[in-house]
């Protein structure tokens, strides 16, 4: 497990845990190149579907377990909107 804290510009990134580091530390499963938060304790993946030529994204919860998947879509910025509207629908049950 890694542990990385949020600092004031919302941006994710792994530090030490040194006392005098500023921020709040939590801990989050390694998170992968291209992975972005799109909800509370939600982050995702947006991966291409060679087979269907759509994008899709993938969402994680904390812990690193699927929970959920937007359907496919043309373009990648249309896949990101669908993840974010779906993040909000998980986070809000």
């Amino acid at each position: 497990m890694l542990i990385v804290y949020r600092d004031s510009r919302t941006r994710t990134r792994g530090c030490s845990l040194h006392p005098r580091e500023r921020g709040t530390f939590i801990s989050f499963t390694p998170i992968r190149s291209g992975m972005q938060e799109y909800g509370p304790n939600i982050v995702g993946e947006v991966r291409f579907a060679r087979q269907d030529g759509g994008y899709y994204v993938q969402l994680y919860d904390r812990q690193g377990t699927p929970v959920g998947r937007t359907g496919l879509w043309r373009t990648e910025t249309k896949a990101k909107e669908a993840a974010r509207r779906l993040a909000a629908k998980i986070g809000g049950e």
